[in-house]
């Protein structure tokens, strides 16, 4: 998944004009993907708040573990609940929804009705988010996606070069098994349970993806 510097909503109020593109990402990949950057990076950070977000000793548990952990947690922490559709869609609810709030929060404090509410209206909140991009690419339909950005880019002025995007930031490499991930295992059932907004943002990405090959 491409990020931002923050939430489209939040870059709107430097009162410019942006346009925006990203890449979605398999979910279930997605989580993986955290799950091995997690491991990599876990002994270098030190901020207490970031460290409450995540599994104590995250550097040496199996992914299943870190995904239980992280699954049953208490507090809407990153990657519990269909992470990807939450960063399009909560800041915008909130704003909306539920004025005052803190924005900014890496953990939001969710009143219960709004939580409910929110649930029901974010996959159509972050559809309507993406769908005001310059481009929504798909991580494992790069070739075609970064040469229809080429192309968007080129209408602003921006001449990028078209050949292929390297691979970076590779942690595959610390992935363990990961063949719980099915409805048969309980915390594998928890975790696709997790991702199903995901997976529907997904579709909706590749099914915009297609239209303009």
């Amino acid at each position: 998944m491409g990020s931002l510097p923050a939430p489209p909503m939040l870059m709107h109020a430097m009162c410019r004009e942006f346009r925006y593109f990203t890449f979605l990402r398999n979910p279930r990949e997605h989580f993986f993907s955290y799950y091995s950057f997690i491991k990599k990076v876990y002994r270098s950070i030190e901020h207490p708040l970031t460290l409450s977000i995540l599994p104590p000793d995250a550097d040496t548990i199996s992914s299943r573990d870190c995904a239980e952990w992280t699954l049953w947690h208490s507090r809407d922490i990153p990657f519990r609940d269909s992470e990807q559709t939450d960063y399009f869609a909560s800041i915008v609810w909130r704003s909306e929804w539920a004025p005052g709030t803190d924005l900014l929060a890496l953990v939001p404090n969710w009143r219960q009705d709004h939580w409910h509410a929110y649930r029901r209206e974010r996959v159509s909140v972050a559809k309507a988010v993406l769908d005001d991009f310059l481009l929504v690419g798909i991580v494992e339909e790069m070739e075609t996606s970064s040469r229809l950005l080429v192309h968007r880019l080129a209408d602003f002025g921006f001449m990028l070069s078209p050949a292929g995007i390297p691979h970076s930031n590779i942690s595959r490499d610390s992935l363990d098994d990961v063949t719980w991930a099915t409805p048969a295992d309980s915390v594998g059932k928890r975790l696709l349970e997790s991702l199903e907004a995901d997976f529907e943002l997904y579709r909706h990405g590749l099914d915009r993806l297609k239209s303009e090959r």
